[in-house]
C-alpha cells in the first residue's frame, strides 16, 4: 500500500488526482480546511478510505502542530496542489493579498516539506511533488502575485533537490499551462465569448483538462521516473 499526503484534494486537478487512485491500494491524507469541504469529493471517490486533516494552509504557524499527530506514518509522497490566485494590477496589490497567496502557494509547501523529511527515516524513499504553472515561466498581465508564488516554488525545489538527495528524497514540480479548472474562472470571465479563441492561440493544442495534468504527477510519483529530481515537467500544450 501507498500512502500520500495531499494539500488541494477537494477541487481542480488535486480532486482528480484522489479519483485517480479510487481502485488502487492507496491511503490518502487530505488536509482540509474546513469540514465542509469533505462533501466536494464524495461524488469521485470513497472518502472511507481517506483520513482528512485539519489544516488552514494560511495559518503556517499552526500547521506543525496539525500534522505532529501523524509523524510516525512513513509517507511515500507529497502532492501540494493546493493554490490560490486572483488577478491584480499593481495600483491595487496589497501585502495581505501577496502574503496570502505565498502562504497558500509557497510557505505552507515548505513547511509541510521540513516536517515530513525530519519524521521521516532516512532509508524511506519519499517522492514530493508540487503543482506550479505556467506562470512561474511567463509573465501575463495582472498575474505578477501568483507568478511570484509559483516561480519562488520551482526556484525552491530546484536549490533543496540538492539537499534531500541524501535523505532519499525525489521532488519535482509540475507546470501546465492553462488547465480547465475552477481557478480559471476568472480568466473565463474577462474574455467572455472569446475566451475558447485566446486559449488556443496562447496554447495551439488546446486547454489542458485535469487529467492531463495528473498523468505527469502519477508520473512523478511512480519508480519509473527514478533518479529525477530538482527539475519541472512542463505541460505545455503546444506552447513553445
Amino acid at each position: 500500500m501507498k500512502t500520500y499526503l495531499v494539500t488541494g484534494g477537494t477541487s481542480g486537478i488535486g480532486k482528480c488526482l484522489v479519483s485517480s487512485f479510487k481502485d488502487e491500494d492507496v491511503k490518502l491524507y487530505l488536509t482540509i480546511r474546513n469540514r465542509d469541504s469533505i462533501n466536494k469529493i464524495k461524488d469521485v471517490t470513497d472518502t472511507d478510505r481517506i483520513e482528512f486533516i485539519d489544516i488552514d494552509l494560511c495559518n503556517v504557524e499552526k500547521i506543525k502542530d496539525a500534522l505532529s499527530v501523524y509523524k510516525s506514518i512513513e509517507f511515500d509522497g507529497f502532492i501540494h496542489c493546493a493554490g490560490y490566485g486572483i488577478p491584480c494590477g499593481l495600483r491595487k496589490t496589497t501585502y495581505e493579498n501577496f502574503d496570502k497567496n505565498m502562504r497558500v502557494n509557497f510557505y505552507s509547501f515548505v513547511e509541510i516539506l521540513k516536517l515530513l523529511t525530519a519524521y521521516k527515516k532516512r532509508e524511506s524513499a519519499l517522492r514530493v511533488v508540487a503543482l506550479s504553472s505556467i506562470s512561474a515561466l511567463r509573465g501575463s498581465k495582472n498575474n505578477h502575485i501568483y507568478s511570484t508564488t509559483k516561480g519562488a516554488l520551482d526556484s525552491f525545489i530546484r536549490s533543496v533537490s540538492l539537499e534531500l538527495i541524501s535523505n532519499n528524497v525525489e521532488i519535482n514540480s509540475v507546470c501546465p499551462v492553462m488547465v480547465d479548472t475552477p481557478l480559471n474562472n476568472v480568466v473565463k470571465d474577462v474574455y467572455g465569448d472569446g475566451f475558447i479563441d485566446f486559449v488556443n492561440e496562447f496554447q495551439p493544442m488546446g486547454m489542458l483538462s485535469p487529467e492531463d495534468v495528473v498523468e505527469q504527477i502519477r508520473f512523478l510519483l511512480n519508480k519509473r521516473s527514478n533518479k529525477v529530481t530538482g527539475t519541472s515537467i512542463l505541460v505545455n500544450s503546444g506552447l513553445v
